[in-house]
Order: structure tokens, then sequence, then C-alpha cells
């Protein structure tokens, strides 16, 4: 992720123009990994509905500065949104060689919603947020648990997140 790279280019420069960014490895089907994407949206409880509103039309239409002031880390997921080449993306004066991170513009091609191949949901959102996954994995690799017995527990996890959700 964009993040890891950027946190190197802080801590060491040299490392930094070594590392790449590049697509998930593909698997026997497709190529696929999670994404986390982030949405705007106002609450029904707001006290400044209209200055919200006003707010949010202001982002869209001066999004490219906003994705600048990011470095990156902040950029539109719609294909039809953004015009390519994307600022930063594909052409970053603080990257070795600049266009390093234009790999990041094709992310829409290769990153899905977790919840795939069904709908994002609150269930699965849990499951990301409570790290089962990651946790699953890393109970097996540290030997805590037998790779059968890591499946096992992540299952009875999910489960129990997707009846509390009724899903």
């Amino acid at each position: 992720p964009i993040s890891a790279y950027r946190s190197t280019q802080k801590s060491d420069p040299a490392l930094a123009d070594k590392v790449y960014l590049w697509k998930t490895p593909a698997g026997p089907v497709t190529r696929l990994t999670g994404a986390s994407p982030n949405s705007y949206g106002i609450w029904k409880f707001a006290e400044n509905k209209e200055g919200a509103k006003a707010f949010l039309r202001h982002y869209a239409a001066n999004w490219v500065e906003g994705f600048k002031a990011s470095t990156g880390y902040n950029h539109p997921c719609f294909t039809r949104m953004v015009d390519r080449p994307m600022p930063i993306l594909s052409n970053d004066p603080s990257s070795h060689p600049s266009d390093k991170l234009s790999v990041l513009q094709t992310g829409v091609e290769w990153h899905a919603t977790f919840g795939y191949p069904g709908p994002g949901t609150t269930a699965a959102d849990e499951v990301v947020n409570n790290y089962i996954i990651p946790d699953m994995m890393a109970n097996a690799a540290t030997d805590k648990m037998s790779p059968k017995e890591a499946v096992e527990w992540a299952e009875k996890e999910i489960k129990a997140i997707y009846r509390k959700w009724a899903l």
C-alpha cells in the first residue's frame, strides 16, 4: 500500500528509491485484492447540513488539490470520475522515478470491496475490522494453532458475526 511506501520515504529515502508498488499477484481465476473505500456523507442530525453540502460540492469540484495534498493516499476509485494520467500517481516529484506509483491508477481493475463476490455488508466490514483473516494466518504461521484449527476458529468467528447481523 502507498502508506508503507510513504513511511519508507520518510524513514529511509535510499530504501524508498528501491521500493516499487505493483498489482496483487494473480490467482488461478483473477487478480484481486481487498479495497477499503471511504465515503463522505451528512448525518441526518447534522447541525449545519447546508454548510456540509457546500463543503462536499467544493471538495468534489476541487478534488485534485485535496488529492495532491494527500500525496496520493485519497485517490478516487471511480474510473469515469478521474482523467488519466492522475496527478501524483503519474508524476510524483518525491518518487524516483517519478512515475513509480502509476500502477495505482489501474487499481479499480484489481480491487474488490470486502464481501466480494457478494456486496459489501456490515458483517463483512466487521470481519475485516476484527482482523479475523490476518489472525487466522498468524495463528497458523506462529504455530499457535494448526492450519486446520486456525481455519475452524476463523469460520466460527465469521459465522457468529454474520448471525449477529442476520446475514
